[in-house]
């Protein structure tokens, strides 16, 4: 007589087991979310990147299903369900309303733009757009910058910086300066006024820090400090959010109509997301689809042509007093970054 292997039934133990710790590690972070929202580096972190939390579900749900798990396949669908009302509505397409109002075309684009680096390749492609702003991000020069001067003659207002950040405008100017949003090291934005179908209109162009600091949490060993484990390590979101509050403070004492636009190194899951979302709209979710994500373009870091890109980080804000007609992503360029086109209209 033949004894049964018990190999079989102790494999589907152990990996129930680990699908089993996946899913409670999972519902640990969503209650962490909740109580304690982006205390500690580590749960920004883990907020930052939270849709990638989801991803294993894909494999875990139909795991749990064939090995007749019931409370695993139980967990794994309800947390699929959270995962979909969380994530899923911003990605479906929108109905937007036809404007009888003439919109206003709004690029924003982190150029990679440092000294000596050639831009003619970005250049060409703003001119294509028919913008009436375009909003930069890393346009490093000092002063005038003559790899941009072909956007002087369509665009014969500027806005420029010496920390990289510049505004090309149709519309004159009624205002433009150079605004603080932190005291130290000291963070730069611009700010200028533009009169829109006569209407007094403020527009803001950021490059917030990124979310880093410059002392590492806890040491690696030499082999793992590759580059995402080092991000990880280094991720601290106190000079961003600092950055942050300091615009929603500004912008909330603005008596006209707002658009801000620029890098803001934070992706949509993030806690500083919804600080924003509750005091202005997000073009993306009122007019975009799909993924949306700007960040990176692989190749231009050295990465497989075949990666996507993995953030959301570049974005267009705006006030209620407008209504987002358009958003697309723009193409990609030589900049690690995708520009983003949006069209909005006064209601």
């Amino acid at each position: 007589m033949t004894m049964k292997s018990q190999h079989p039934s102790l494999l589907r133990r152990l990996l129930t087991a680990v699908l089993a710790l996946y899913l409670l590690a999972f519902i640990g972070y969503l209650c962490l979310r909740l109580l304690l929202t982006d205390r500690y580096w580590w749960l920004a972190l883990a907020n930052a990147f939270a849709v990638y939390l989801f991803l294993p579900l894909l494999l875990v749900l139909p795991l749990a299903w064939g090995l007749r798990a019931r409370r695993v396949t139980a967990g794994a669908l309800l947390l699929t369900v959270v995962g979909m009302a969380w994530l899923l509505p911003p990605m479906l397409p929108k109905q937007t309303h036809p404007s009888p109002k003439t919109p206003l075309k709004i690029v924003t684009f982190n150029m990679l733009g440092y000294e000596g680096r050639a831009l003619e390749r970005e250049v060409d492609w703003l001119l294509t757009t028919d913008a009436d702003v375009l909003i930069l991000q890393e346009a490093y020069a000092i002063g005038a910058d003559p790899r941009l001067s072909r956007l002087s003659t369509p665009y014969p207002y500027e806005a420029p910086s010496d920390s990289g950040i510049r505004i090309f405008s149709r519309l004159p100017f009624a205002e433009s300066q150079i605004i603080w949003i932190e005291d130290y090291p000291g963070k730069a934005a611009l700010r200028v006024v533009v009169n829109y179908q006569g209407q007094d209109v403020t527009i803001y162009s950021v490059h917030l820090s990124q979310p880093r600091t410059d002392q590492p949490h806890f040491r690696l060993p030499g082999r793992l400090r590759i580059y995402p484990l080092s991000l990880a390590v280094h991720y601290d979101e106190t000079r961003r959010n600092g950055q942050i509050n300091h615009l929603l403070n500004r912008i909330a004492n603005e008596t006209i109509p707002v658009i801000m636009a620029g890098d803001f190194n934070m992706t949509p899951t993030s806690i500083a997301y919804d600080r924003l979302a509750a005091q202005l709209k997000d073009a993306f979710a009122q007019a975009g689809s799909g993924w949306g994500m700007t960040y990176p373009v692989a190749r231009v870091i050295n990465l497989p042509d075949w990666l996507p890109p993995l953030l959301r980080i570049d974005y267009v804000w705006h006030s209620s007093h407008w209504q987002t007609l358009h958003y697309q992503r723009g193409e990609a360029l030589n900049s690690d970054h995708f520009p983003v086109m949006v069209s909005l209209a006064l209601k």
